[in-house]
């Protein structure tokens, strides 16, 4: 009954998609299929999508979250990867940095530039922060030691990222019209990217070596520091630009263009265009107004790849969430004056805000005391059920939190609710998710988890049994420390029953390494607390327990050919 919901927008985003690229959706079927116990998230098989039983979820779940993403991706693969596929794994983001940028594409169509912009920004958080920990490498990698090394933030993020920088440089028009003629071109067969500059170049009569030699097969992004001097007798704006990264992991010198955008106090702006090619490199603007602008921004619509320090005032911060339109500008000023007392007075513009995004970061950052009115409105009205629940976290107010039991449709309300009763009223948590037990209580298992940990009584350990495969990813490990915590506590036979729930886990072949290495670790744990009370003693029931938890992890470390696996069980590596 839930199905038209879980993937409401399909037809939709049929049309959207079609019509943006000017090429009629190719194949002669859309299916949509769930499954459970998936590899992987989807996967954009041609005419037939698999999806991870991630995205069936009740109409009432879906109040949380839908599935728009995950479908607008596997959709645009049928264009992107499987109407016109990379001839390798090196090409791949041709396949995987167009799928995620089409996420943004249906954002920015339904939901409004705030969605989408805020989805770019969690795409680089997301490629910055694969490449801080991996290494960045060329875009188009001719490098990799597996092919499994290419599904990274750099194949998705930074291409979609790279994307999205190319539709501004070129335009709208140019730039679908070039997708719609690479598309006609190579239909039905395998490109690199020369192949989509080419396509390009075509639609534009312009030379796009330099942005494919740079952003396509050279790795490392612009890190600019940067120096804005208001000269009022002059009547001229200096900005001071300073590439910062490393030239010996990325190219020395981006070359780039910006929209700079001035901020006047009339609330005016205005946008500059220039080219930036130098590794130090000085901008002088002639102002030919009456008033000086009192604050610009470099990157003024935030379509560049890059880490920038824009050094501005906490005046000049103020000023910018007042006046841009700019869902950057806007949580970039809250993130700078979180602290400073002097402007708190814009938390509560932010908390009225048309922007559920922009609410969303003012209710984490203001001082609850201060806006507590507001806040309470918001956890009670606000029509984002993530900023209800931000809301009533902030707000830590136990009358309200029953409140928003008895009337929020919303699971991630709940939850949030649960938990600070849970903290003022065990006893009321208790009885509360008790009275769930008797429906559909799947979402809330996680939160359930940690009431029931908490109450020491093994009695519930056979709810951790029933549910452990109800949780997702994201839950999953605090879940098992919550059942170890709880499972310590029992009698042998209790402790046995976790360890054999532990030990499917961890041999299940369809769980992640770090499911895997965890559950394990939990059998290791309570072993020891098997082996402390059976010490000084000769228990045979103790002693066979032990014995029979010990052969589980023999087994899991011999069913691994993982080397992190033997080496951190290597006591139970048979020689």
């Amino acid at each position: 009954k839930d199905a038209r919901v879980i993937f409401n927008h399909t037809p939709e985003m049929l049309d959207f998609f079609s019509d943006i690229l000017d090429y009629p959706y190719p194949w002669d079927k859309y299916a949509q299929i769930v499954c459970r116990d998936y590899v992987s998230g989807a996967m954009e098989n041609t005419g037939a999508v698999v999806f991870g039983e991630s995205v069936q979820k009740t109409s009432r779940e879906l109040l949380d979250g839908d599935n728009d993403d995950i479908v607008a991706h596997e959709m645009f693969h049928h264009w992107f990867g499987d109407l016109v596929t990379c001839e390798s794994w090196s090409n791949l983001t041709l396949n995987e940095g167009f799928a995620t940028y089409s996420e943004y594409l249906w954002r920015e169509y339904k939901y409004g530039h705030d969605s989408a912009e805020r989805k770019r920004l969690q795409d680089l958080n997301g490629y910055l922060m694969s490449a801080g920990q991996q290494g960045s490498h060329d875009l188009i990698d001719f490098e990799y030691n597996n092919k499994e090394d290419m599904f990274d933030g750099h194949s998705y993020n930074k291409g979609a990222l790279i994307v999205h920088m190319l539709r501004n440089y070129v335009g709208d028009d140019a730039f679908f019209a070039s997708l719609n003629k690479y598309l006609q071109i190579h239909q039905y067969s395998d490109v690199e990217a020369h192949e989509l500059r080419m396509a390009f170049e075509d639609v534009t009569g312009e030379d796009l070596n330099w942005f494919f030699n740079q952003w396509f097969y050279d790795q490392g992004h612009p890190e600019l520091d940067i120096e804005y001097v208001f000269d009022e007798e002059s009547k001229k704006v200096v900005i001071n630009v300073n590439q910062m990264q490393d030239p010996e992991d990325s190219p020395a010198i981006f070359q780039f263009p910006v929209k700079t955008r001035l901020y006047y106090e009339s609330g005016n702006h205005e946008t500059k265009e220039f080219w930036i090619n130098e590794r130090q490199q000085e901008i002088i603007i002639d102002i030919n107004r009456d008033e000086m602008p009192l604050v610009a921004v470099l990157d003024g619509t935030h379509d560049l790849l890059a880490v920038s320090s824009d050094n501005l005032s906490d005046a000049q911060y103020f000023h910018l969430f007042m006046n841009s339109d700019e869902f950057t500008d806007k949580i970039n000023a809250l993130s700078a004056l979180k602290k400073n007392k002097d402007y708190s007075s814009i938390f509560g513009y932010a908390l009225n805000d048309d922007s559920e995004e922009i609410r969303s970061m003012a209710i984490r950052t203001v001082d609850a005391e201060q806006y507590d009115k507001k806040l309470r409105q918001l956890a009670l009205k606000d029509n984002s059920s993530a900023n209800r629940a931000a809301a009533i976290k902030k707000v830590k107010d136990f009358d309200l939190a029953l409140k928003s039991i008895k009337r929020d449709s919303s699971y991630r309300v709940i939850k949030q609710a649960l938990h600070i009763v849970n903290k003022e009223s065990p006893e009321t948590a208790l009885q509360i998710i008790n009275g769930y037990r008797q429906g559909y209580y799947k979402p809330l298992v996680a939160k359930m988890a940690d009431i029931y940990a908490a109450t020491g009584e093994t009695g519930y350990l056979s709810f951790f049994a029933e549910n452990i495969n109800q949780v997702d990813m994201f839950e999953f490990f605090n879940y098992l420390r919550q059942y170890e915590k709880l499972a310590k506590k029992g009698n042998t036979e209790q402790i046995m029953d976790a360890a054999q729930r532990f030990y499917e886990i961890s041999t299940d072949q369809s769980n992640n390494y770090f499911a895997k290495y965890s559950s394990a670790n939990s059998i290791k744990n309570l072993i020891a607390v098997l082996e402390k009370r059976n010490s000084g003693k000769e228990d045979q029931e103790l002693d066979k327990a032990i014995s029979e938890m010990e052969d589980m992890l023999y087994q899991f470390v011999s069913s691994s050919n993982d080397k992190r696996i033997k080496s951190g069980f290597s006591k139970y590596n048979k020689p």
